[in-house]
């Protein structure tokens, strides 16, 4: 997409200023439809390093941590997206905006830093530590992507036209 100005790329906050809530919404859940399947899997191999009996680097946590790695571009790419797409709109639409925008921003950061540590090298945790961080991750990355869809399918506590109620 072109900048607003003609001249080159657009920047995500370019982007999103030019397109429409419903394509805001749209963009929003075809990420989460992408990343639930992946983020389940992950949680998959997280349950089966947990039910090992072993705290060493076996098969299972070597299949956890590729995982974890794939995911990382991933999610990362997301967070960055959905800041992107629904700044602006959080800001402008009420008083709660900022506060729900913050709230967004404060989740995405935790769960920023829980990647970075599950990607440590060397590695920070042991397996069945590596394996609880990354199920909790997944659960709330899951939880929130739920939070939003059913605010955004309510319309939220915000204008009708607004982007998102977070």
């Amino acid at each position: 997409m072109k900048r607003l100005d003609g001249t080159g790329p657009a920047s995500d906050v370019e982007e999103a200023a030019m397109i429409s809530n419903g394509e805001r919404k749209g963009l929003l859940l075809t990420q989460h439809r992408h990343l639930r399947p992946l983020l389940i899997a992950l949680d998959k191999e997280a349950s089966e390093v947990l039910s090992s009996a072993s705290e060493t680097e076996g098969h299972e946590v070597q299949i956890l941590r590729e995982r974890i790695e794939s995911l990382h571009r991933e999610l990362l790419d997301h967070f960055e997206a959905e800041e992107a797409l629904f700044e602006r709109e959080l800001c402008e639409t009420d008083e709660w905006g900022p506060f729900r925008l913050a709230r967004l921003r404060n989740a995405h950061s935790r769960h920023r830093a829980l990647l970075a540590a599950l990607r440590a090298e060397p590695p920070l945790l042991p397996p069945h530590s590596l394996a609880h961080v990354a199920s909790a991750l997944t659960s709330e990355v899951l939880g929130q992507m739920v939070e939003e869809e059913c605010e955004l399918a309510a319309g939220g506590t915000v204008q009708e036209d607004s982007a998102l109620a977070i």
